[in-house]
């Protein structure tokens, strides 16, 4: 820890749960039929998704640009978790809201949507963990113990150093370390964009 923190521990910050991980980790006990292959872009990040070349296979997600002839464009984590529950009249409403788009052969997610429908409830959940993942949920299922103000005095980011001096820079508790930071590298509440302040 920095040497204006006594007796600081690192909380989860950096060993929160990867979603694609976590995906992959629930897949990985979901046998598929060989051949998918599936991109996709959820909230602006690209993804592809395959089942291998022979039996017996799993789905497999992968962070990448490659592009696959069927195509699929999610604007959110959170309409990636409706859509992981959704029925085909929700996921037709989520395409109808413009928040879901299928590009190229559907012929192959329907094939896949088959296969799956009998491990639903597990993809829903694997779904739920990653979309908590993406917005830091996981962090309250921890305990995590906050610095006590007293015992910093300066912003813990590495970066910034920033001293507090009362009264005009406020203390800010990262809910998820526990740490303390100034205004300008607290973390920010759940789906606020960086850019926001």
């Amino acid at each position: 820890p920095p040497p204006h923190v006594r007796g600081f521990t690192p909380g989860p910050c950096s060993t929160m749960g990867d979603p694609v991980e976590v995906l992959n980790d629930a897949l990985a006990a979901i046998p598929v039929s060989p051949g998918y292959e599936v991109s996709a872009e959820v909230a602006g990040s690209a993804y592809f998704v395959s089942s291998g070349d022979r039996a017996p296979s799993v789905l497999r997600i992968e962070a990448s640009d490659r592009k696959a002839r069927t195509h699929v464009v999610v604007d959110s984590t959170e309409t990636l978790q409706k859509l992981a529950g959704a029925g085909q009249v929700g996921a037709f409403q989520l395409i109808a809201s413009r928040k879901l788009r299928i590009e190229g052969d559907m012929s192959q997610l329907q094939a896949l949507k088959t296969e799956l429908e009998p491990h639903k409830q597990s993809i829903e959940r694997a779904a739920s963990l990653a979309a908590d993942a993406v917005l830091g949920r996981l962090s309250r299922q921890r305990s995590t113990t906050w610095v006590p103000d007293e015992s910093v005095t300066c912003c813990m980011e590495v970066t910034c150093g920033r001293r507090f001096q009362a009264p005009f820079v406020r203390r800010h508790h990262c809910r998820t370390c526990g740490g303390v930071f100034c205004v300008r590298c607290a973390p920010l509440p759940m789906g606020a964009p960086r850019d926001s302040r």
